[in-house]
C-alpha cells in the first residue's frame, strides 16, 4: 500500500475482510513513518502486508489513519492533576499515556476547555484507534465534561499500578485548542485490592429532611470519610464531612452496606450540582498508625522564650491531630502547647533556674477507633547547679551544692584530669529532696581526687 503525505506525519494501517454489513477494522501493529530522505512537503509512504499478522481471506480492504501530525509527540505522559494545554490539528489525533497509582480506585478524565467538539477514546493496553474495538469512547463531541474509569465496576475497568492510553480526536477541518487533565481518587490506607467498591446516590427524605443518601459496599471492618465538591471542572476542591462512617449492620465476614446521609447542614445545597467520594480511613486488614517523633533533651535560659515543635504522622492523611501536654511540669511559669501543630512555648521564670523539667507530649487523632502517641524530654534551665563546697576528713570527702526539688545528679571521680580523663561514676544517683544537697565519698584515700557533677534528665 502506498500513499503521499507530509514527511513528518506518521500513520497506522488497518484492514477488514468485509465492508458489510458491519465493519470491524483490525489495526496492524506497525506505525508507519517516512523512510526516505527528509524533505519539506510530501513524500511517498509504503506499507507491505505479508499476511503474517492477519492471514489473507478472499477479500481485504485497507485504510490509512493519521497517527500523529507534524511535530506532535506520538505519546505524551500526563500526570495526576496536571492539566495539559494543547492543540490537535484538523482531522487528527493526539495521544496520552496515563500511569495509574497503585492505590487508585477511580480516574476522572476531563475537558475543562475546548474550542471545538472533540472525541476522547480509551484503551487499557495500547494506543486507541478511534472507532476500533475494543477502544472505548469516553466523551463524544465534547467541549467540556468528565468521564470516570472505576477500579471494579467500570467498563473498561481501571488497573492500579498499570498504564492506560487516551486519544483526543479532532474530526473538524480546523485545529482545536483544548485543556485536558486526569485526576485520580485514591484510598488513604490499605491495599486497593481489598476494597470492593459499588456505590449509589439517592435523593430522599429521612425524618422530614430532604437530602442525598450515599450508599456503597465494602468490607464490614473498614471505616470511611465522605467528601463533597460542587464541581470537578476545571479544578477540584474536596470538602470533608466530619462524620467517620462505620458499618452499623450485623458484623459479618466480607462486604456490607455502608450509608451516609447528606442533609445539607454541614455544606448547604447552594450549587446546581454536587459530587461525592468515599475515602478509606482505616482498613480491617490494618489498624493504621499514629507516630510522634522523639525529642532530644533541651537547655533553656531563665526569662528567655524556649520553643520547640513536635512532628506527628498519621497513616490517615485526612485525620485531624490534637496535641496536649501530659505530666505537666510545675515551674513558676506555665508552659503552653498549640493544639493544632504541637509547638510548645515556655519562658522560664527566675525561680526555675537550675531546675530540670519533664515535658510529655500527647497527640490524638479523630479516627475510629481513636489512636494516640506520646514522647517525653527534659528541659534544663540555666544556670546549672554547681559544686559549692567540699569538706575533707581523714577518710571522707563530703560535696555540697543546691538544686531544685526532684533534680537528679550523678557524681563521678578521677585521680587525674589530664587528658584522657578516666572518670568513674559512683553507683548511686543523687536525688534532691529538701535543703542543700550533699554527697559523701567514704572511700577517699590520701591521693589527689577530682569530682564532677552531672545533671541528669528526669525519667
Amino acid at each position: 500500500i502506498t500513499w503521499f503525505a507530509q514527511t513528518n506525519d506518521t500513520f497506522q494501517v488497518q484492514q477488514t475482510p468485509s465492508l458489510s454489513p458491519t465493519v470491524i477494522w483490525n489495526s496492524f501493529s506497525n506505525i508507519v513513518t517516512y523512510t526516505g530522505p527528509p524533505v519539506p512537503g510530501n513524500g511517498l509512504f509504503s506499507f507491505f502486508d505479508n499476511g503474517s499478522q492477519y492471514p489473507f481471506g478472499p477479500t481485504r480492504f485497507y485504510r490509512v489513519l493519521l497517527y500523529s501530525q507534524g511535530t506532535n509527540s506520538v505519546v505524551t505522559p500526563i500526570n495526576n492533576g496536571s492539566p495539559q494545554t494543547n492543540s490537535v490539528p484538523a482531522n487528527s489525533v493526539v495521544y496520552y499515556s496515563v500511569s495509574v497509582p497503585t492505590n487508585a480506585i477511580a480516574a476522572t478524565n476531563l475537558f475543562s476547555l475546548a474550542a471545538g467538539p472533540l472525541n476522547l477514546w480509551f484503551n487499557q493496553t495500547t494506543l486507541p484507534v478511534p472507532a476500533n474495538p475494543p477502544d472505548s469512547l469516553l466523551l463524544g463531541g465534547a467541549v467540556s465534561g468528565a468521564s470516570s474509569v472505576l477500579i471494579t465496576n467500570g467498563m473498561p475497568p481501571l488497573l492500579p499500578g498499570q498504564t492506560y492510553y487516551l486519544a483526543i480526536q479532532n474530526t473538524n477541518n480546523v485545529a482545536v485548542n483544548y485543556v485536558f487533565g486526569v485526576n485520580f481518587e485514591t484510598v488513604a490506607t490499605g491495599p486497593v485490592s481489598n476494597l470492593v467498591f459499588s456505590a449509589g446516590i439517592i435523593y430522599t427524605n429521612i425524618s422530614g429532611t430532604n437530602g442525598f443518601l450515599i450508599h456503597w459496599l465494602a468490607p464490614t471492618n473498614d471505616t470511611f470519610q465522605v467528601q463533597e465538591t460542587p464541581s470537578i471542572v476545571p479544578s477540584v476542591t474536596w470538602n470533608s464531612f466530619s462524620n467517620i462512617v462505620t458499618y452499623t449492620g450485623p458484623v459479618v465476614p466480607g462486604n456490607g452496606l455502608f450509608t451516609f446521609f447528606d442533609n445539607g447542614s454541614q455544606y448547604p445545597f447552594t450549587g446546581a450540582s454536587r459530587f461525592y467520594r468515599m475515602l478509606l480511613v482505616s482498613s480491617g486488614s490494618s489498624t493504621g498508625s499514629l507516630v510522634i517523633a522523639s525529642q532530644p533533651n533541651y537547655v533553656a535560659t531563665k526569662l528567655q522564650l524556649f520553643s520547640m515543635t513536635n512532628s506527628a504522622t498519621d497513616s490517615n492523611p485526612l485525620a485531624t491531630l490534637d496535641y496536649t501536654l501530659g505530666d505537666l511540669p510545675t515551674p513558676s511559669t506555665t508552659p503552653a502547647i498549640n493544639s493544632a501543630n504541637g509547638v510548645i512555648s515556655w519562658t522560664p521564670g527566675s525561680g526555675d533556674a537550675g531546675g530540670a523539667y519533664k515535658f510529655t507530649t500527647v497527640v490524638t487523632d479523630n479516627n475510629v477507633p481513636q489512636r494516640s502517641a506520646t514522647n517525653a524530654f527534659t528541659v534544663f534551665v540555666l544556670p546549672a547547679p554547681s559544686l559549692s563546697r567540699a569538706s575533707v576528713t581523714t577518710t571522707n570527702v563530703t560535696l555540697s551544692w543546691t538544686a531544685h526539688t526532684n533534680d537528679l545528679f550523678q557524681v563521678d571521680w578521677a585521680t587525674a584530669i589530664s587528658p584522657p580523663v578516666a572518670w568513674s561514676p559512683f553507683p548511686a544517683t543523687v536525688v534532691y529532696t529538701n535543703g542543700a544537697v550533699t554527697f559523701t565519698d567514704t572511700n577517699a584515700p590520701k591521693v589527689n581526687k577530682f569530682y564532677r557533677l552531672i545533671w541528669l534528665p528526669l525519667p
